[in-house]
């Protein structure tokens, strides 16, 4: 079959251990949603192994288009955060150091790292949507291409946070350094406060013509920030595609493909019709609501311009100093940059 996987191209990374994820029923005592909205609500996903995803294994739950479509559409635009993933602090009793936890979520799952999760339409096990997948360093290290995508991802953090210099390396300053400005739903922020934001570093759109019009960002001009961002987009097109590669089903990923090559899709960080269109940075403090950092892009919300061909690749990196801890586990890269926390996902 043309979109199932040879046994040599699959993912050498073991089993799921987990054989079903059932989400929590709520309690009678958990908080209601607020007025006008609801909260998530999964259903139950059972591991499958299967050759059309690089994985060798994914999560699925039924799904029945002429009962949920309508229904879900409402949801996705009233859905609220569940107040349980706000982090409490607990005081652990052997170490007498306070500690985050969560508490379960109710009718929500946890997202085993690594594996995809995807919809059966219909009944039809072998007519699949995917869902997204969440991608960490950890359930990436049995994967081949493990050192292109660390490195690349090391050259993203330095090219955005910058890093001091080391030995004959010279110092790559923070991109906010430069005259960079956010995009227009980004809060105004007051002089001399942080760069907390959104940034369009690949392209915009022009508004006021048809659903608009495709343009270069218009960003800071000077050869350091275009060599510096240059980097980061190559980089970043890079992940994506590997990130896609491993999240998407070998049927899905050869029809965007085909899609991006038939209808001349343009866009950055080289030639390959897999490319991202546009590249969005996102800037906030771990200590400030994102929805006031970003605006409404920081509150959940839909985007009704998406092109259901071009999937949304999510790079999550946290700036922590070594040795601290915020409920995630750090990770150190060298003397000189930190990744503390790296999550691809789609």
């Amino acid at each position: 079959d043309e979109f199932l996987y040879l046994p040599e191209e699959l993912s050498p990374a073991p089993p799921p251990v987990e054989q079903i994820l059932i989400p929590p029923s709520p309690s009678p005592n958990d908080p209601p949603p607020p007025n006008h909205f609801l909260y998530p609500k999964a259903g139950t996903f059972k591991l499958r192994k299967t050759s059309a995803f690089q994985r060798g294994y994914i999560y699925t739950t039924p799904y029945n288009r002429e009962n949920s479509i309508a229904t879900d559409h409402y949801r996705m635009l009233h859905v609220a955060t569940p107040p349980q993933l706000t982090p409490r602090h607990v005081l652990d009793p052997a170490t007498q150091q306070l500690q985050y936890c969560h508490d379960p979520v109710p009718d929500c799952i946890q997202m085993v790292p690594g594996v995809p999760y995807a919809f059966e339409i219909d009944g039809n096990p072998n007519e699949l949507h995917t869902i997204g997948a969440v991608h960490t360093f950890e359930s990436l290290r049995h994967e081949h291409d493990f050192w292109p995508i660390y490195d690349d991802t090391v050259l993203v953090a330095k090219g955005l946070r910058g890093c001091r210099q080391a030995g004959d390396l010279s110092p790559v300053f923070p991109i906010t350094d430069y005259s960079i400005k956010t995009n227009d739903r980004s809060p105004p922020s007051a002089p001399g406060q942080s760069k907390a934001g959104s940034y369009n570093l690949a392209s915009t759109l022009l508004k006021g013509n048809g659903p608009g019009v495709v343009l270069p960002a218009a960003q800071a001009d000077s050869p350091e920030f275009a060599a510096q961002t240059s980097t980061v987009l190559q980089a970043v097109s890079r992940l994506r595609r590997a990130i896609l590669r491993k999240t998407l089903s070998k049927a899905e990923y050869d029809l965007i493909e085909f899609n991006a090559e038939d209808m001349n899709v343009i866009g950055f960080g080289g030639l390959q019709p897999t490319n991202a269109t546009a590249a969005q940075l996102n800037l906030s403090s771990l200590y400030q609501l994102l929805c006031q950092a970003l605006g409404i892009q920081g509150s959940l919300h839909t985007d009704s311009k998406d092109e259901v061909t071009r999937r949304t690749y999510f790079l999550l990196l946290l700036s922590l100093p070594p040795g601290s801890c915020f409920a995630l586990r750090c990770f150190e890269t060298s003397s000189f940059v930190q990744i503390p926390m790296l999550v691809h996902s789609f």
